[in-house]
């Protein structure tokens, strides 16, 4: 996949729509974490294509709580929302080598469709009847400005990859349906958007939360049909909270933000995440009580542990939830991927274990 000789640049990819959670903060640590014990460079791009929800204020909390916690990052950031241009030329460009095709099936037509496989209890999948529209049909809808969007046109087979947590995971190609990269006014979908930024931006490891584990084999699909290298990839496990929950706020505070007006000291914070209980109290937080690892050595830690994982997660995958919002309604389930996994034993009752040192001792991309 990748050659050793290629220099690691990860990223960091928050959307601007709130606080910087602590489960956000992790993932820039790790990725921070790589790339100062194996060299390369820790980039950081803000994802603001959502206009509507995308804030200054957001964007600034993101920058504060990074410098807080001592996550310098490497290049000037990179807004998503400046590269739109380069996103609908790499579609059209997949849709030029005939990767991808117009769908002209309307929001209320497929939203018929949906309801009558409901009612025959089966699942919904997109049917490809614009695929097998003719060219003269195309061309006479296209010239009439029908509005429509693009389609990757799935191919046969298994999408599969090595993920540097979750070892070897495939997903059935026959279950992912031709799912939407260009909405009718020509703004890209999440993966659409991701994969182009990715490759502008030379990253070699995308490192992030297992909740993006559904939208990898659509992403892995985009850079074949652009002819670009793929990553290497590493899905990180959730937070949880005591409960074997996802962490959320009714276990207490969950924006970076919060502890730093909580008095908690950065190093401290630093741990927290990184696989140190959170049972101890405020005050030996505030201390440094268990504040082990300092941004200027980051690979102090030596005693290596491997990162532990449940099972890869299910459910409805993230641009499949925008597409819904979009109303574009095309999206079906994605059956889940599964893989062998060894369940992680922490402070949570669900709660997954992870060590700098165990970022530390990867093989190098």
């Amino acid at each position: 996949m990748t050659s050793e000789s290629r220099v690691s640049r990860v990223r960091f990819a928050p959307s601007p729509t709130g606080y910087l959670h602590v489960g956000g903060a992790r993932t820039a640590l790790f990725n921070w974490l790589y790339v100062k014990k194996h060299g390369g460079q820790f980039l950081l791009r803000i994802e603001d294509t959502d206009k509507a929800r995308s804030t200054d204020q957001s964007t600034r909390a993101i920058f504060e709580g990074l410098e807080w916690l001592g996550l310098g990052w490497d290049e000037a950031p990179v807004y998503q929302g400046a590269n739109l241009e380069r996103h609908r030329a790499d579609a059209d460009r997949m849709l030029a080598n005939g990767t991808v095709y117009r769908c002209f099936c309307t929001p209320a037509e497929l939203d018929v469709r949906r309801k009558e496989a409901e009612a025959r209890k089966e699942s919904f999948k997109y049917d490809r009847r614009c695929d097998r529209l003719t060219a003269e049909e195309i061309a006479r809808r296209v010239a009439a400005i029908e509005p429509h969007v693009l389609r990757f046109r799935v191919p046969e087979g298994t999408t599969e990859w090595d993920d540097l947590v979750h070892e070897r995971i495939a997903f059935p190609n026959k279950d992912i349906e031709d799912f939407v990269i260009l909405r009718s006014d020509r703004t890209p979908i999440y993966n659409m958007a991701v994969v182009s930024d990715d490759i502008a931006m030379r990253i070699t490891l995308v490192m992030r939360g297992d909740d993006h584990i559904s939208n990898t084999p659509k992403q892995i699909m985009l850079y074949r049909a652009l002819g670009a290298e793929l990553p290497v990839f590493a899905h990180l496990p959730m937070i949880h909270g005591l409960d074997g929950k996802k962490l959320s706020k009714r276990h207490g505070a969950t924006a970076v933000g919060d502890y730093e007006h909580l008095g908690i000291l950065p190093g401290a914070m630093r741990n927290f995440p990184n696989g140190d209980c959170p049972r101890r109290s405020a005050v030996s937080m505030t201390r440094g009580a268990g504040a082990v690892w300092r941004p200027e050595d980051p690979g102090r830690r030596e005693d290596a542990q491997d990162v532990h994982h449940g099972p890869v997660p299910q459910g409805q995958d993230d641009d499949q939830a925008r597409d819904e919002e979009a109303e574009l309604l095309g999206g079906g389930h994605t059956a889940a991927a599964r893989a062998a996994a060894t369940t992680g034993t922490g402070c949570g009752a669900a709660s997954a274990q992870i060590t700098a040192s165990a970022i530390a001792t990867w093989t190098a991309v």
